[in-house]
Formats: C-alpha cells, sequence, structure tokens
C-alpha cells in the first residue's frame, strides 16, 4: 500500500492539461455576483476533474499539501476553490501567500513546520457506544468508509487537526437506563518513525571528516499505530449541569464547523449568520429562564426558614418578566456560567469574521480561510476568530492582557500587542516615542522574545509579524481588527447584543 504525502507548489491559474482552466470564463463567473458562494459546486469539466482526482488520491492512501503563492495580479486568481478538493478529500493542507518576495513571507518556516510535525497515513477511525445512542454527522477532512457505516476514514492527519461528530438517541428513552453510557474511539493508522542512525563509512575519508562532518543518516520505517480510549460518560441531569460541563472553545470550533458546512453546501451566508444569532437568542432564553428559576428556588427556601422573621415578598418573576430586563442583564445571564463566559462576543466575532463576511476578499483567499477554520484545535481557532490584545508599558512590562477589540482599550500604553493567530501586529503608539523606544524592537528585549516564543509555539504555521507605527497605512489592519467597533463588516457590538436581548424578549414573552 502506499503512504505518500504529495508537496504542490501553485502560483498561477492551472492552464495545461485536463484540470487546465479558462481564465476568461473564469473571470466572468467571478464577476456574476449572481453566481453563489464560494462553497457551491461547479458543473463544468474543470471541478469534475479535480472531483475524481481526489477521489482518487483519498483511495490510495496520497496526502496532499497544497503551497500557494498569489501576487494578486490576475482577477481569476488561482482557482483554489478547484483544487482544494484535493486537499479536503485527502486531509492535506493549504497554505496561501500573497508574494514570496516580501521579507515577511513565512512560507519557507510553514514548509518546515509541515515535514517536521508527526503524521499520520490512511487512518480509519471506529467509533463504538452504549446502545441509548448512535453517531450522526461527521465535521472535518475525512469520509464514512462505503462498505462500514460506523468506520471513518481519514487519510492524512496531523496532531493539531480537529474533527467532530455529531451523536443522536436510538430511541425516545434517552439515557433512561440510570447507568453512564460508555463512548470508545479506535484509531488506526500509519506513521513514519526513527529506528536508528546509520554511519556511512564510505562517506568519511578522513579523521579531519568525521569531526567536522558527522554526517549519520537516520533510518525510517513505516510503523502501524493503535490508540483506543474508552471513557464513561457523564450524563446531565438538569440544565445547571450541563452548562457546568460545557466548553466554550469546543462549542464554537463546532458552530464554525457547521457553519462552513452549512456555506459550502449552498446556503446563503446571511442565512447562516442568522441560525448563528438563533442559536444564541435560545441559549440566552434558557439561561434566563434557568436564572430565575434558580433565584426562585432560593428564595422560597430562605422564607421557608424565616418565614417568622422576614414579611411576605412579591413572587419571584416570571419568565416574560424578560421584558424588563435590560441588554446587558440578558447577556449576563449566558456570562454568569463559568463555562459559557465570552460565548455572546465569540458568536458576535464568527458572525463577523471574514469566513462568513467575504465582501472585498479575494475567492482564493476566501477558500484558503475555510480550509483553515475547517479543521484548527479549538483554542487557535477562537485566537483567530477573536485575537488576542495586550498593552506593553515599555519593551519590558505588560501593563494588561485580554483586552476588548475596541477603541477605548487603546489608550495611554506605549505599545499594543495584536494576536490574530495568523498575523501578529505590533502598534507603537505617540507615547513610544515619546519614550524614543526602538522600532523594531531590539532582539533581547522581553517583548521581542515573547513574539518569538509565540511564533515557534505555534505548529501549524508562522504567524507574520508587522511592526507599525499609529496612523500610519501598515496601522490601517490593526483598525480592522478591533472589531466590537462598528464598521464595514457590521455593528458593533452593543448593537449585536441589543438585537440578542431583543429576540430573547421575543421568544420568552
Amino acid at each position: 500500500e502506499l503512504n505518500v504525502r504529495l508537496i504542490c507548489f501553485l502560483s498561477s491559474l492551472c492552464n495545461y492539461g485536463a484540470g487546465a482552466c479558462d481564465s476568461d470564463r473564469r473571470r466572468r463567473r467571478l464577476e456574476d455576483k449572481d453566481s453563489g458562494t464560494v462553497g457551491r459546486e461547479d458543473n463544468d469539466h474543470v471541478a469534475e476533474f479535480y472531483r475524481n482526482q481526489a477521489e482518487m488520491a483519498a483511495s490510495l492512501g496520497i496526502c496532499v499539501d497544497i503551497y500557494a503563492i498569489s501576487d494578486q495580479s490576475s482577477s481569476a486568481g488561482l482557482g483554489l476553490d478547484y483544487v482544494k478538493k484535493l486537499v479536503l478529500a485527502t486531509n492535506g493542507t493549504l497554505m496561501l501567500y500573497n508574494s514570496t518576495k516580501r521579507p515577511d513571507c513565512t512560507l519557507p518556516q510553514d514548509l518546515y513546520k509541515r515535514l517536521k510535525a508527526a503524521h499520520a497515513f490512511r487512518g480509519l477511525l471506529r467509533v463504538r457506544m452504549s446502545p441509548e445512542f448512535t453517531p450522526g454527522r461527521v465535521f472535518g477532512q475525512l469520509s464514512r468508509d462505503p462498505a462500514y457505516d460506523e468506520i471513518i476514514r481519514v487519510p492524512g492527519c496531523s496532531q493539531e487537526q480537529t474533527i467532530a461528530l455529531d451523536f443522536q438517541f436510538t430511541s425516545t428513552w434517552g439515557f433512561g437506563s440510570g447507568q453512564k453510557p460508555v463512548l470508545q474511539m479506535a484509531f488506526e493508522y500509519s506513521r513514519l518513525e526513527p529506528t536508528r542512525a546509520v554511519s556511512s563509512p564510505e562517506q568519511h575519508t578522513n579523521d579531519h571528516d568525521k569531526k567536522t562532518n558527522n554526517i549519520d543518516a537516520i533510518q525510517m520505517e513505516m510503523v502501524c499505530r493503535l490508540r483506543v480510549v474508552t471513557v464513561r460518560v457523564s450524563v446531565a441531569r438538569s440544565p445547571a449541569e450541563l452548562y457546568r460541563s460545557a466548553d466554550k472553545y469546543a462549542i464554537i470550533s463546532h458552530l464554525t464547523t457547521q457553519a462552513l458546512h452549512l456555506s459550502e453546501a449552498g446556503s446563503d451566508l446571511h442565512d447562516v449568520q442568522d441560525m448563528l444569532r438563533d442559536w444564541l437568542v435560545r441559549l440566552g432564553a434558557c439561561c434566563f429562564e434557568r436564572g430565575e428559576s434558580e433565584s426562585g428556588e432560593r428564595e422560597r427556601a430562605a422564607r421557608r426558614v424565616l418565614k417568622d422573621v422576614l414579611p411576605a415578598k412579591k413572587s419571584p418573576r416570571s419568565p416574560s418578566d424578560a421584558k424588563q430586563v435590560g441588554s446587558d442583564g440578558i447577556i449576563e445571564c449566558i456570562n454568569s456560567k463559568p463555562t459559557l463566559q465570552d460565548i455572546p462576543r465569540l458568536i458576535f466575532a464568527l458572525r463577523k469574521s471574514s469566513i462568513l463576511r467575504p465582501d472585498g476578499l479575494p475567492i482564493d483567499a476566501q477558500v484558503y480561510l475555510q480550509c483553515l477554520y475547517r479543521t484548527m484545535e479549538p483554542e487557535l481557532l477562537v485566537r483567530g476568530i477573536y485575537p488576542t490584545l495586550s498593552a506593553w508599558k515599555d519593551l519590558q512590562n505588560v501593563s494588561a492582557n485580554g483586552l476588548l477589540l475596541e477603541k477605548k482599550s487603546v489608550r495611554n500604553d506605549a505599545i499594543y500587542v495584536l494576536d490574530a493567530f495568523s498575523a501578529v501586529i505590533v502598534l507603537y503608539t505617540n507615547e513610544a516615542f515619546n519614550q524614543s523606544i526602538p522600532l523594531p524592537p531590539p532582539h533581547n528585549s522581553p517583548l521581542r522574545k515573547a513574539i518569538k516564543k509565540l511564533k515557534k509555539e505555534r505548529n501549524l504555521l508562522s504567524p507574520r509579524v508587522t511592526y507599525a507605527r499609529i496612523g500610519s497605512p501598515e496601522a490601517a489592519y490593526f483598525e480592522c481588527q478591533l472589531i466590537e467597533e462598528a464598521n464595514a463588516a457590521g455593528v458593533g457590538y452593543s448593537e449585536f447584543v441589543a438585537a440578542i436581548a431583543k429576540g430573547v424578549r421575543a421568544t420568552m414573552s
């Protein structure tokens, strides 16, 4: 059996062979606003060719990585919406760079990281569970086995990639047995592993060569591995237990995956945004209703204990009293649950992100973001959707971390660092120049070391680092990332919260 990783470098629209694209026809299709979203399938022979090649590569165990370089000189693009099928079907990697001539191009570093990282070939994932529930939909760059429904094929896989599964009950009884259900996942895969160092005597001509040219080859062999994980899953018996077990990173990751799945299936992006809003409205209504119920239970318990001391009080508010609660109060009902904190803000950021608001974004960039966000590990995906902002008093001291992405967060400090996963922007304010802080910062400064550490720890790609002075053209990207402000991408966070609160009131009235 083949275990192949194919690396392709693409710098222009394919113009030769069976997969050649007609640039003029493609340009007209892209200019036609009625042609639909990026995710919709094309019916021409080019799309059919790449679809067939992708299926063939996946069946042979070939993993395809594509590194695309675009100078954006042609409106026809590179045709990534065609060739992405090779990446998605084989669970490969798609990377896009504006130019290799720029000094901040990270293609060499990214390629080194991908080749150095462990990679699994011909993965087979089997999910088994108690008879009360069964797997439903599968999200990620994988596919179900045509012969065995419980087997999921993963042609290639790295440690950073994530998949998601839906589960559904097999009967209306749910988990009615009273015992904890069991979930087992078995993942079989092949990978290259070093066995031993092999010295080549013919490569050493004398003692000097042995000392200066220590050329020892590392012998590699393909080994098969099987990982089995079996867990007993706790069942929530109340909404409070369910909220306590929630993971905001997993929630946002799953919602992002479903949003991409819907958009690629042809759903209108506005409809996808509305679905996310409706989901948050239902969550807000459930949290508000549960909060009022718990408040009423505590009040009734206190009255029973102190009935001879306290006078009679008004009965607790009914859910319809949400009409009298302000927008901040309804959102606070969600944020009051420790595991759900920041969910409204992250949903707001997802609806405002480029993957759901691609207006003005080249089609190749849209496809790149779709492929990148499909399998990212949840913590990094949240970083890409809602970047982190920190403030530095000088090159040595951090004054604040986790600032909100709004203009009033950028005030009196000298330097601000915004980490948007694939890009890091270091903004120098006027205060920095009043202190005569050098731009860029020295290599031995704590600020520069923090940025180097961040780049080193990011295994999927090397973020592009930009140093900018406030008011300069380079600072425009920093300002665009202050997404809580109203801009061309949509309303501000305060308006979004007001709309969610209005939806909650309408739901509960």
